[in-house]
């Protein structure tokens, strides 16, 4: 472990609460940034349906009701758009999934003309296949899709009398088929979203049954789980889903939330919430000075959910037209009346391989208060809870300290690949639990 401190000046940000996580719960990641609005203008969204990142980190969201894709930086910069309602090159009928190989390429489910388009980052037509129809390579209906780590598009498709899922080349020649209407192994109601685990192993969720099913990548059924319901672990109409590298992010739309699996299906925690504004049901008053407000975090039916190299969510909160971002930076909240401060704890690269660097950085509050010299005691805990590794017990600077993991436990050992928690606790202001992926 190495310990570094540097100053840094500047503006406090705006203060955010803090939750308290123990160290085997959820540690999903925080609320971060928003961005659009109803309407039909640039950055704006009707219907934003899906969302998906390329390699560079940039957000692709099919806006399916104004039948157009566009594209955002990480941090929701308008970069481009394209499309346009009909049947043409390049035009969409209500598109719906949407999915970027690593190459950069656009995939784009155009569901109302029942075909796959592909597009560069930018929106150049590049090609199409499909047609309405049954046969193989044909769509009634194509919903979700998804690209592998081996390049291999996987198509699901939720119209009469076609419930499956079809696999095919970057260029559109089919593989394989598999599914039918049905509620047993295998089998489909409505597929809605999948996502792809490496090149091994394909998650579908089927809306209907509440319920994801679990695939090799060569069609054969390997599990399910869920039930209705909105206990950890229920779906209620589950609809988009991604693979994060060590766990499962399903989009819990009647729920309003996002759960998280790991590859067996056990719930590793949520995020979300519901504010109906017009009842005042989970609502909230952020300023104190009225009205009641959506909070950040919160959804609205969101639908479709993706997440970059860094390990930030992307999630399309439908029902209130946007785009939430939640990253991997932990708030730590105020302190004891008049020794306030606030700060953050974030951790890159996460996931990691051989060791990553994490940030704690404290800043003055407006009630005053210097972070110099409050203890900082960090430690990281495996899923089940058990301490791992302390990294810190002892004064912070002011305002950031870094430290260094370099992937091993106590005795030096290098750590198991999985999910980690690292625990930071600051004296007389709060505790904060960020989550780090250790990658094989």
């Amino acid at each position: 472990m190495t310990l570094h401190h540097r100053v840094r000046g500047g503006v406090c940000a705006a203060l955010l609460s803090l939750t308290i996580l123990a160290p085997a719960a959820s540690a999903l990641p925080s609320f971060s940034l928003k961005w659009g609005a109803p309407g039909t203008a640039d950055g704006e969204f009707n219907t934003p349906d899906d969302v998906a990142v390329d390699p560079a980190g940039n957000v692709f969201v099919t806006d399916r009701d104004n039948d157009r894709v566009q594209k955002f930086s990480s941090t929701g910069a308008l970069l481009v758009t394209w499309g346009g309602t009909g049947s043409g090159n390049g035009q969409f009928d209500s598109p719906r999934g949407i999915a970027v190989d690593k190459a950069g390429d656009v995939y784009v489910a155009d569901f109302g003309n029942n075909r796959v388009q592909k597009f560069t980052g930018n929106g150049v037509y590049v090609l199409q296949w499909g047609g309405l129809g049954t046969g193989d390579g044909q769509f009634r209906g194509p919903r979700a899709i998804t690209v592998d780590a081996a390049g291999k598009v996987y198509v699901t498709e939720d119209g009469f009398a076609s419930k499956r899922l079809q696999k095919f080349t970057r260029t559109g020649v089919f593989v394989l088929k598999w599914g039918s209407f049905g509620s047993g192994d295998g089998e489909f109601q409505s597929p809605r979203g999948i996502a792809a685990q490496d090149s091994s192993f394909v998650y579908v969720t089927d809306t209907y049954t509440y319920r994801v099913q679990k695939f090799t990548s060569a069609g054969t059924f390997v599990s399910s789980w869920g039930q209705l319901g909105s206990g950890d672990g229920d779906l209620d109409y589950p609809t988009g889903c991604t693979w994060g590298g060590q766990s499962l992010f399903v989009v819990d739309s009647n729920n309003h939330r996002i759960q998280e699996f790991d590859a067996s299906g056990a719930s590793l925690g949520t995020l979300g919430g519901h504010c109906e504004v017009a009842t005042g049901t989970d609502c909230t008053d952020p300023d104190g000075g009225g009205p009641l407000e959506l909070g950040d975090g919160q959804f609205h039916y969101p639908l479709g959910v993706a997440q970059d190299s860094g390990g930030n969510l992307f999630v399309a909160d439908t029902g209130n037209d946007r785009i939430q971002k939640f990253g991997s930076a932990v708030q730590i909240g105020i302190g004891d009346a008049g020794t306030g401060f606030r700060g953050r704890v974030s951790a890159f690269p996460n996931p990691m391989r051989a060791g990553t660097q994490i940030v704690v950085h404290l800043e003055a509050g407006p009630e005053g208060g210097a972070p110099a010299g409050r203890r900082v005691d960090a430690a990281l805990f495996d899923l089940a809870g058990r301490r791992v590794r302390g990294l810190l017990a002892g004064p912070a600077a002011a305002t950031e300290t870094v430290l260094e993991w370099d992937g091993r436990i106590e005795s030096g050992a290098p750590a198991p690949p999985g999910i980690y928690f690292l625990q930071t606790r600051v004296s007389g202001a709060g505790a904060a639990t960020l989550k780090i992926v250790r990658l094989p």
